[in-house]
Order: structure tokens, then sequence, then C-alpha cells
């Protein structure tokens, strides 16, 4: 849990892979869906990939949906500060709630790695003596809580990179988009509903109940799992298709407007349209059909535009982001660069060309698994 972004949805890309790791784990056959290391720092050394079992809770809950993650990522954050206090930061668990209902956590080790093994297997203990009879004192519940309660604050944006500007505020319009797309009371819906006001209404008592419930009638053993290493080229449509997913109704495609807040959902930024369609490539790859990278992502594209006013051809640039719901779903998002689109009257029609592209309705078709196409949104921010 290294950022807000990871808490509940890893948005807008993979953070940086590992570049080597162990043979037998990279070796083996690899779902997409089974996890990927995560990004390190200098001196830090990827030491496994670790499945955390949970009791479920009612998964036709939204509400115990909701509280289960909300507690999870809380104990996940605890997980992390209680390491880095028992072993002086010579190891590091990243905690992230994959594989939902259950939850994954990445072993790191800071410092040597000519004694990786031992360090590994090191750190592991202490991670199982921390799942099994750590109980949190009130401070380090609080401390968690109000960490995540930071973490799921929309970021605003500061002065700065045009481009980095652009980004946070994409990342923005990601995280307000997601709940207006899926249905209500559906799994999906209640994961990405998630927000501080649910964290806030965590308390110690809540929090050391859940996780004794946990730990009964035995407590959870951690199980290494394969990992995945960054793939390329592009890949064909999953035929693993998570049941939440399968369970979680969209909205048909169309026009989803969305309003700005000063303080709250969406702040100000830059973006005025966007377009959101469903990936077809297995989640949480990241990766971008290869369709649609050659056409459109980070591709100066020619449009025509079409209005009241004489038309004339805009060329620009556009942006591809991959969205991630968890392990559990993936859209794409395209957008304009603001250098380019520099009138609304170009932003709006170069959107609208998007959405009607037969490549871009293919994508929403291919990406789904019933009748209903996962999208084109159009997405109209005012």
């Amino acid at each position: 849990m290294r950022n807000g972004g990871s808490v509940i949805i890893v948005a807008l890309g993979l953070m940086g892979l590992v570049a080597a790791t162990s043979p037998a784990l990279s070796q083996m056959n690899c779902n997409p869906r089974a996890g990927y290391p995560p990004g390190l720092n200098r001196n830090e050394h990827f030491a496994g990939l670790f499945r955390i079992p949970f009791h479920p809770p009612d998964l036709q809950d939204p509400a115990a949906v909701k509280r289960h993650a909300v507690l999870a990522n809380v104990w996940g954050r605890i997980l992390w500060d209680e390491m880095r206090a028992r072993t002086r930061g010579l190891c590091m668990a990243w905690f992230e709630v994959q594989g939902f209902p259950d939850s994954r956590v990445s072993l790191i080790v800071n410092g040597t790695a000519s004694r990786i093994d031992g360090e590994k297997s090191f750190c592991r203990g202490v991670l199982q003596d921390i799942l099994g009879s750590y109980q949190p004192s009130d401070e380090r519940i609080k401390n968690a809580v109000e960490w995540l309660e930071d973490a799921t604050q929309p970021p605003h944006l500061l002065a700065g990179e045009v481009q980095e500007t652009l980004a946070m505020d994409a990342l923005n319009v990601s995280l307000a988009i997601l709940p207006l797309i899926y249905e209500r009371n559906s799994l999906l819906h209640a994961l990405v509903s998630v927000g501080t006001i649910d964290y806030s209404a965590v308390s110690a008592m809540e929090l050391r109940a859940w996780i004794q419930s946990q730990r009964s009638p035995e407590p959870p053993l951690l199980e290494e799992m394969p990992h995945c290493l960054q793939q390329h080229g592009d890949l064909a449509s999953s035929d693993d298709v998570p049941d939440a997913r399968s369970k979680s109704g969209i909205l048909p495609p169309g026009e989803i407007h969305l309003s700005r807040n000063s303080d709250w959902l969406l702040p100000p930024g830059p973006l005025r349209y966007a377009v959101v369609v469903g990936n077809p490539v297995e989640p949480p790859a990241g990766l971008l059909p290869l369709d649609l990278t050659e056409k459109y992502c980070s591709q100066d594209h020619t449009f025509t535009v079409k209005d009241d006013a004489p038309p004339f051809p805009p060329t620009v640039r556009l942006r591809c982001d991959p969205i991630f719901v968890f392990d559990l779903d993936a859209w794409i998002m395209i957008r304009c660069d603001p250098n380019d689109c520099t009138s609304e009257r170009v932003d709006r029609a170069v959107a609208r060309a998007i959405a009607a592209d037969p490549k871009i309705q293919d994508l929403a078709r291919r990406s789904s698994n019933t009748g209903l196409p996962r999208g084109p949104y159009l997405i109209v921010i005012r």
C-alpha cells in the first residue's frame, strides 16, 4: 500500500515491475490475475507474493462487501506498519485487497541480496506471527485509519508540470466514473464506492473483532503464489471472467456527465471530455489491445470537426490509460492532450468521434461476456 490509488483501485497504468524474480516462480505458467511483483526502490528486493485467505462476507450484501474491504485494508496498513517496526525496516509487506475476498501481500527485503533466502524466510515468519497473534493497539489502529482517510481523498492538483497535472486529473476522473458505471448494489459497485467516510467509521473494537473472526477456527496461513512478469504484445480476450464482473451490471453505452466540486469527489482540473471502454485484455495485466495502441494511444491522429462553424481537420495526440478495479475488471480511458485539444469545440468533437469509432465499439463488444457491450461511455466533465 504505497499510495492512495492502490487502496481501492490500481488506476492509470501498472507500477514498475521487478526485472528479476525467483526462477521457480517466473518459469511457472502464469494467469495474469495471479498477481504482479510491486515496483521496487533502490536496495529493495522482492521476496515473494503470498495469498492471505479470509472468511468471505455475504457477497449478496453490498454493505457487508464494503465493510470487509474496508477492514481488510485497515488490517493491511497495520501489517505494513508492524512489519517495519518489528524488523527495524528490514522487511516490508505491501498489502493489497486482490483476489477478493482474500488479500495478497508482497514481501520486500531492504538491504543485502546475497542473503535473500534467509531474510525471506525471516520476513515470512514475522508476517505469519503478526497474522496469527498480534493485537493492534488503539493508537496503531487510529494511525492506520487516518492514513487510509487521507489516501482515499481525491488528490488535489498542484501547480507544476502539465502532464503530471493531467495524469492526476485523469486518475480523479477514473475514481469518480466507476461508481456511476456499475449497477447499484452490485459487488463491484460496493468495492469502488469505498471512500473516506467508510474508514472514518471504523472503531478499534470492530476491527479487533473482525481480525479475531478471521483467525477462527485457525489463523490464516500464508500461501505463496506464482507471479507474472510484464507481458508484451497483444493478448487474446480473457476466458477467465471473474464471477464478480459477470454479476455486476453496468450502464448501457452513452454519455455520462460528471460535475466538478471544489472539495469532494472530483476537484477542479483540466479534463473536459474522455471516452471509457471495456478492456478485453485479461485484468490486471495493464496491457492495451494492439489495434487500439496502433491507432490512438500516444499517436497523432487527424479528426474532422463538423459542427455549426466551418469544418477543419485538427491533428491531436491521444493518451490511453488502463483503469483497474482490483484484479476483477479493467477499463481503458482515452483522452486528448490539452496541448492539442485547445478548445472545447475540438475536445468535444474528438471525444465524440472516438466514441463513434467502429474499432472502439468493437473493443466494447469484445470485452463483454454478455449481450451488453462495455461502453463506450462518452464522459462529459463540467
